[in-house]
């Protein structure tokens, strides 16, 4: 069954993703229907921003 791309309400599209990696670790996202899979992709791959100031 495929999911509509819209509901009626102005709200885009929105499905969840479950990964398992290679490195036996398991995430779960959500993921816009208006998101290509190199966009998904790269959200995965790209390093992970710290979010630690500076004292």
């Amino acid at each position: 069954m495929t999911p509509a791309a819209g509901n009626n309400d102005g709200e885009a599209f929105q499905t969840t993703v479950f990964i398992a990696t290679s490195l036996d670790t398991r995430l779960v996202t959500m993921v816009s229907g208006s998101d290509t899979v190199s966009d998904f992709k790269s959200t995965i791959i790209s390093p992970p921003v710290i979010c630690l100031l500076p004292h």
